[in-house]
């Protein structure tokens, strides 16, 4: 009953939002497209067929009425880049047989793959290089957005990794990626970091005076974007940050980890001028991340004007 509770709530926001910012008969109508038939339409899109030829992996968690946003997260993103990684979906657990292969079938089945839960417990499990403690989080953490942190980067198979939202549409080239992935980069991670936006740091005060020189930077990630060199992260720090957080199933569990891991080894900040949390996708937009008190704007023109600056 919450949940459904929560739903109704959360698409009255978005209604208010609508008549908020006056949105025309076409936004809407973008909108209830978007916003309720996402799966009917992915069954009639065009399939992307590649082979995968860049060393790296994208990697995202999803639930099944998102895949139509992660849909179009991976379109928009090979259009403008033109990389071509292996891409993983993560299923949360939602995600039924049938619709997993719907999704595979707009890809080759090469290039983009669904990870089912089940198939992903078992992975971890099996994992002999998993720290102990981090299975044990794993299993028994009711926050399922933990599992962005840890399957993305236990389980993904590449040196440089990317881990995305479903939320994150693009606009233009993402050069910063680009060179990462090329090996033309002279950090070992970059994230996403909007100004005014912290994480809590629940974490004990051993390890925060242990860190004080980058509780900043940790504080201040966003994981709805990031890339890594997996061959620099120490999985011993890992278990040390589960070792001392004091709210294990805290909301920004996930986050917080990655904030804490990527900013030990030399990173970078997307300029947050170009790959945006607020405001509209005029030039210079790269990406706009669409969270969700901005999901209307995704649903009624954000996937609308992705679909005509690629031309599809």
């Amino acid at each position: 009953m919450k949940k459904i509770l929560k739903k109704i709530k959360q698409e009255l926001f978005y209604i208010r939002q609508m008549f908020r910012y006056r949105y025309g008969l076409r936004k809407w109508y973008q909108y209830i497209f978007n916003r309720f038939f996402g799966l009917q339409l992915l069954r009639h899109m065009r399939p992307v067929f590649y082979e995968p030829t860049d060393d790296f992996e994208l990697h995202i968690l999803d639930h099944k009425p998102g895949l139509w946003m992660s849909y179009w997260t991976i379109r928009t993103f090979l259009h403008h880049s033109g990389l071509r990684p292996r891409i993983v979906i993560h299923d949360d657990g939602t995600i039924d047989e049938k619709t997993a292969r719907i999704v595979e079938s707009r890809f080759s089945g090469k290039n983009v793959s669904i990870l089912r839960r089940a198939d992903a417990d078992r992975l971890f499990a099996a994992d002999p290089s998993i720290p102990e403690i981090v299975k044990n989080h794993r299993n028994n953490c009711k926050n399922i957005y933990l599992l962005m942190f840890v399957d993305h980067l236990f389980l993904s198979t590449s040196r440089r990794v990317m881990v995305m939202d479903n939320d994150i549409l693009y606009y233009d080239c993402p050069t910063e990626i680009i060179d990462f992935m090329k090996g033309n980069s002279n950090v070992d991670a970059i994230y996403a970091f909007y100004e005014g936006e912290r994480n809590p740091i629940d974490m004990d005060e051993e390890y925060k005076n242990k860190y004080e020189d980058i509780l900043s930077d940790a504080s201040g990630l966003n994981s709805g974007m990031i890339v890594f060199d997996k061959s620099k992260i120490d999985f011993d720090r890992v278990a040390e940050y589960f070792e001392h957080t004091t709210k294990p199933d805290g909301h920004l569990i996930e986050q917080t980890g990655w904030g804490f891991i990527l900013s030990q080894v030399p990173h970078a900040i997307f300029p947050e001028e170009i790959y945006k949390l607020r405001g509209n996708i005029n030039p210079p937009t790269v990406t706009k991340h669409f969270t969700t008190p901005r999901r209307h704007e995704m649903f009624a023109y954000g996937i609308d004007e992705a679909r005509k600056r690629m031309k599809t």
